[in-house]
């Protein structure tokens, strides 16, 4: 959790961070496909989100067969460095999902 309020400490609320950790936990290591773990991640952080639209923006963060920290990083570069609550809710879908995939990332090379 440390690690992750690091990376987005402005970006993303305490809230937001502690729900995203708490779902990465324990859908790491469950043979789901990625993108369905990246959805299960945020769907509890942001309101107005189908998992259908959420599974479009997730498919570049968890499809990208090569180049996946420049598409990561590309992500995270388009939403604005402002506070959680002056993100249009499009800016907070792309950082909880590249969030979700970062915080995915280090458990995984944690273990």
């Amino acid at each position: 959790q440390a690690a992750l309020a690091q990376r987005f400490a402005r970006r993303l609320s305490e809230t937001v961070i502690a729900q995203i950790t708490a779902q990465v936990t324990q859908v790491v290591n469950t043979g789901r496909p990625l993108a369905e773990q990246l959805i299960v991640c945020v769907r509890d952080t942001i309101t107005g989100w189908d998992d259908t639209d959420l599974q479009v923006m997730a498919r570049p963060l968890a499809h990208a067969m090569r180049g996946q920290e420049e598409i990561l990083d590309a992500t995270i570069n388009s939403v604005r460095d402002v506070e959680w609550d002056s993100l249009s809710s499009m800016e907070q879908a792309r950082i909880s999902l590249a969030a979700a995939r970062w915080a995915i990332d280090y458990v995984t090379e944690q273990k």
